[in-house]
């Protein structure tokens, strides 16, 4: 809790380094770069690239976020509570050719229910809202973490080599061959299996997507990214919530 925070950017800007070494690699051999020239070139070009994406996906899910937690509210007035109350003189009705005692009491009941109902949905989307501004209270201090991170990445990537050897002799010697054998464990299967969960996950949110849009559904980005993180999850799929729909 203490010491891994400390250290938090340099152990990101080793993970991005060690992940795009092979594109460093194969444009310093394919073009001739220089290794650090390459380096730089791939670490910029990726945090450009990744910067633009981030910032168009937050601002697209922050502006639908908003406006779903908004409607929420007048949803419930104009199109559940009519719907329970309708269900509550159905029940009424029927109940009063029975005991009429019974009847006033569920109608009491359900009024008290409707009210106590509409008061935690318009206290859930004020409390929404307010969640999300105590998280954007703390972007400052997630920006410095990323920015020491892509600052770490860059230096660790233009002596990529340098630094691995340099870990490797802090551990002792017969750890040694175990901790390149995990390695070489973790790229062959671990993220093999990553990619592929990666692939499936972009292939579920593209097809999402693309059919809220064309079926003209508010929110398709926001709708389109929960539900595919959603069948992300073990267990849970996109039917349980398109099946209902």
């Amino acid at each position: 809790k203490i010491l891994l925070p400390a250290p938090l950017p340099f152990w990101l800007g080793l993970a991005v380094a060690f992940l795009l070494k092979p594109i460093t690699l194969w444009l310093s051999r394919r073009l001739r770069f220089h290794r650090k020239g390459a380096a730089f070139a791939v670490m910029l070009l990726f945090y450009l690239l990744l910067g633009f994406l981030l910032w168009l996906l937050a601002a697209v899910l922050f502006q639908q976020g908003s406006d779903l937690v908004r409607s929420i509210p007048p949803f419930y007035d104009n199109s559940v509570r009519p719907l329970l109350h309708r269900g509550a003189l159905l029940i009424n009705g029927l109940l009063d050719d029975f005991s009429p005692q019974t009847a006033r009491v569920l109608v009491e009941k359900s009024e008290e229910f409707g009210g106590s109902l509409s008061a935690a949905v318009t206290e859930l989307s004020t409390a929404t809202l307010t969640h999300a501004a105590a998280i954007a209270k703390k972007i400052p201090f997630w920006l410095t973490t990323i920015a020491f991170s892509i600052l770490c990445s860059v230096f660790i990537s233009m002596d990529y080599g340098t630094v691995v050897q340099f870990l490797l002799k802090l551990l002792p010697a017969k750890l040694q061959p175990v901790l390149l054998r995990c390695k070489q464990h973790l790229c062959g299967t671990l993220l093999r299996m990553l990619k592929a969960y990666l692939i499936l996950l972009l292939i579920t949110f593209l097809q999402l997507f693309l059919g809220f849009f064309l079926l003209d559904i508010e929110q398709p980005l926001l709708w389109a990214t929960v539900l595919a993180l959603l069948d992300f999850l073990p267990f849970i799929g996109t039917g349980l919530v398109l099946i209902p729909w």
